[in-house]
């Protein structure tokens, strides 16, 4: 899909103000997506990059606001998403020259329309609350499914500082733990008591957990005690 469609899509939401229109223009640019091209179109509707923040400073953002424009819209949205992340790995010595570089060429092969929305795109000025609590919606029809369905999908995520977890609320599919973090579960919304996520990750007590280990040699061995480790070392 050509980038001038996502932008003539975004100006045709934000020029209207009944949720049902704007459903309207969202799904139908949805539905003409590739399968390869829905996280990145849905990203740019719902104003931001899908690789986050790439490090593109204000001075480099005047500075690519003045390279003319091309008349005709020939920008894809591969394209843009591939200079984003070539952008957001560029790093070191002479890395802001590079990322001016990259944004040149890219501005170079867009519209007006499009250099106006790649800025916005950049800076964040697209990112609307009330567009993001619609896009659900406008995505479920687009894919014919409930929009609980992908409402349920978005809150599937949790982002609790630099610990990350990636699944439903019973039981998440990944954990990524940063090891300087405290070792508790956080405050996770809607959590329900008593879950199998609570017992899995909840951090376990030494001497607890050594009597734990002693009553399932008992049972494991019909009753025969097994003597536990001495607490001071290892078992000799």
């Amino acid at each position: 899909m050509l980038l001038f469609e996502i932008v003539r899509t975004s100006q045709q939401v934000g020029q209207t103000s009944g949720r049902l229109d704007k459903l309207v223009h969202l799904g139908a640019c949805l539905r003409h997506l590739a399968p390869e091209e829905i996280e990145i179109g849905v990203n740019f509707l719902a104003g931001r990059l899908r690789q986050g923040t790439i490090g593109i400073g204000a001075a480099t953002l005047r500075s690519v606001a003045a390279v003319a424009a091309t008349k005709e819209p020939v920008l894809t949205l591969a394209q843009v998403d591939a200079a984003c992340e070539t952008i957001s790995r560029t790093t070191g010595a002479g890395s802001t020259a590079e990322r001016r570089r990259i944004l040149d060429t890219l501005f170079s092969h867009a519209t007006t329309d499009e250099q106006h929305f790649l800025l916005r795109l950049f800076v964040g000025e697209l990112r609307q609350g009330a567009l993001e609590g619609i896009m659900a919606e406008a995505i479920a029809r687009a894919a014919n499914v409930p929009a609980a369905s992908v409402r349920r999908a978005q809150n599937d995520r949790l982002d609790l500082d630099t610990t990350i977890v990636t699944g439903n609320r019973e039981l998440p599919k990944v954990l990524y733990i940063v090891p300087w973090k405290k070792a508790d579960l956080g405050d996770l919304p809607a959590q329900p008591f008593n879950t199998l996520l609570d017992e899995v990750l909840t951090p376990v007590d030494r001497d607890v957990f050594r009597r734990e280990v002693t009553y399932y040699g008992v049972v494991s061995s019909g009753g025969k005690t097994t003597p536990a480790a001495p607490a001071g070392g290892d078992e000799k």
